[in-house]
């Protein structure tokens, strides 16, 4: 056997080959370390986003993220590439049996695709997403070429790595009375699927900001238009909330407070006047929030409405969450 093919079960490493179940205790021990770095970026992902317009634009929203954020999850990231596909490159060999440098860069690129997909939009990131799962499923379930000749115990591997935690002894010494090598590799698939779910889709939103500790949200806004005309002001008040809301910047405080504007929007999109309908009772709060108005550029009405203007009210909710 030549020297590069030989095994080589180290978390990190390009040459030589690793068996399924040494990828597998791998891959998990790089999602961990990985997790740790990634994980406060998803949580003020979550926190941040206003409408459901706003999961169509990820890419721009991690471009506003604060750096340190943004830092630690491309930290996460780079991490886990680099460890993953040193990882990959010595599986294909073993499933090949010999290096294939096309194949390996070309697994690798649709790797890195699918680890960098947090950060595209949500149609690429959904795509990328399912090719990365299949990827790791068929790296998991095809037997190796080279290592499919060694007599492994992989009940014994794996109790040696969790001796700590005595359900999980317990859980393996069950897949031993069944000796079924598939039931472990499906339940870590399992169990990995369900972490990325997490990630994607049940972090909590409630968090203050990292600076200011501050949860600042805009509510619910209501438009008042003539009684006879109803065109659909659901896609516009959307663009027009989330348009605001960026160029709303609040004050430092440690009072929760709200204003209530009433405004004006011809069919143009000019603004024709803005006035507050109720105070927060600090200037510099009134003054942010009108000044988010002032700045923002409107879209013009929907063609569907016949009027002339829409007068609508408009809510900042500015909260604090502790200190």
């Amino acid at each position: 056997m030549e020297d590069n093919l030989k095994l080589n079960t180290k978390l990190f490493g390009f040459e030589g080959v690793i068996g399924r179940c040494d990828y597998l205790k791998n891959i998990i021990v790089i999602s961990f370390i990985a997790f740790c770095f990634i994980l406060p970026y998803p949580i003020w992902l979550f926190s941040n986003i206003q409408t459901s317009s706003d999961l169509y634009s990820l890419d721009d929203i991690f471009f506003e993220a604060p750096i340190n954020l943004k830092f630690l999850f491309m930290t996460g990231l780079f991490l886990n590439f680099i460890l993953s596909a040193s990882n990959i490159i010595r599986r294909l060999n073993d499933i090949n049996g010999e290096i294939n440098n096309f194949l390996n860069t070309f697994v690798v690129f649709l790797f890195g695709l699918f680890n960098f997909c947090f950060v595209m939009p949500l149609q690429l990131c959904f795509l990328f997403f399912t090719t990365g799962i299949i990827l790791e499923i068929i790296l998991l379930f095809m037997r190796g070429k080279i290592t499919g000749g060694y007599n492994y115990d992989n009940i014994k591997d794996f109790n040696e790595i969790t001796s700590s935690s005595n359900w999980i002894e317990e859980l393996f010494d069950k897949f031993k009375e069944k000796r079924s090598f598939i039931r472990i590799i499906l339940f870590f698939i399992a169990v990995s699927f369900f972490v990325k779910i997490y990630l994607l889709v049940f972090i909590p939103t409630f968090i203050s900001d990292d600076n200011t500790k501050n949860n600042q949200r805009i509510s619910e806004q209501t438009v008042n238009k003539p009684a006879k005309q109803e065109p659909d002001f659901a896609p516009y008040m959307q663009e027009l909330q989330a348009k605001i809301k960026k160029n709303w910047h609040p004050p430092k405080g440690q009072e929760s407070k709200r204003v209530v504007l009433l405004f004006s929007i011809a069919k143009d999109g000019r603004l024709l006047n803005v006035k507050i309908k109720q105070s927060s009772g600090i200037r510099d709060v009134d003054d942010s929030a009108l000044n988010a108005v002032k700045l923002t550029a409107f879209n013009p009405l929907p063609s569907e409405f016949k009027g002339d203007k829409v007068d609508i009210e408009f809510t900042f909710d500015y909260k604090v969450f502790g200190i």
